[in-house]
């Protein structure tokens, strides 16, 4: 039979939200035993006493406030860019949008212009200086599935040693969505993370990205 001690860390090694929560002591630990009380009686089969969750909570908390001991964040990034005023349109896969979007590729390329596409099983998408908004609209026979205009980019630009350490994008993630930064579009490479967003949310999601992971000191990995 599982012990109450075992259900309330399997239930915390599970929840990002709840580790952070404990190890900066951010939660009510009597209230989040109640909270957990169900699912902790659930789990090992038996009427289980909430002061029993809270207890093993508190523990649990003592344990990550150790390990918090080590600076915040591990990360920290070579640069971070932003490309204002963009446009993003999305659209369904096929022979005639992989020629037309090649086409538009080129154009675009030719005139210096920003432009970047992504592939997915089923879609194409381009995001793409809103100056050249109209021009697709006119090349482009198909509806779009999708599409934003007043679209920003924020560029992040990493070590390469990042790669095979585990929670970095989740870092980035968790800081955005701390603000209520909504994500409309991501895309990367090995060391490089560009994410698109509503254009009046660029300056709330650098500046809070760039005191994450370039203000602060932060131990480095050698």
């Amino acid at each position: 039979m599982l012990k109450i001690t075992d259900a309330v860390l399997d239930l915390i090694a599970h929840n990002s939200f709840l580790q952070l929560g404990l190890s900066h002591r951010l939660l009510n630990i009597t209230q989040l035993a109640r909270f957990l009380h169900p699912l902790v009686e659930a789990r090992v089969k038996k009427d289980v006493q909430a002061s029993a969750i809270a207890m093993a909570l508190s523990r649990k908390q003592r344990e990550l406030e150790f390990d918090n001991l080590e600076p915040e964040s591990p990360f920290k990034v070579d640069n971070i860019s932003v490309h204002s005023d963009l446009y993003a349109v999305t659209y369904a896969k096929s022979k005639d949008i992989h020629r037309v979007v090649n086409t538009i590729y080129n154009r675009i390329q030719s005139r210096g212009g920003y432009i970047t596409i992504t592939e997915g099983v089923n879609e194409i998408t381009m995001i793409v200086e809103s100056a050249f908004s109209a021009y697709i609209a006119d090349t482009v026979d198909d509806s779009p599935v999708s599409e934003h205009e007043s679209v920003a980019s924020v560029g992040i630009k990493f070590n390469v040693r990042y790669l095979n350490i585990p929670g970095f994008f989740f870092r980035v993630f968790q800081q955005l969505y701390f603000q209520k930064v909504n994500l409309l579009e991501i895309a990367s490479t090995a060391t490089e993370l560009i994410l698109y967003i509503e254009q009046k949310d660029v300056r709330l999601a650098f500046d809070t990205l760039y005191n994450c992971f370039e203000l602060r000191e932060q131990r480095v990995f050698p």
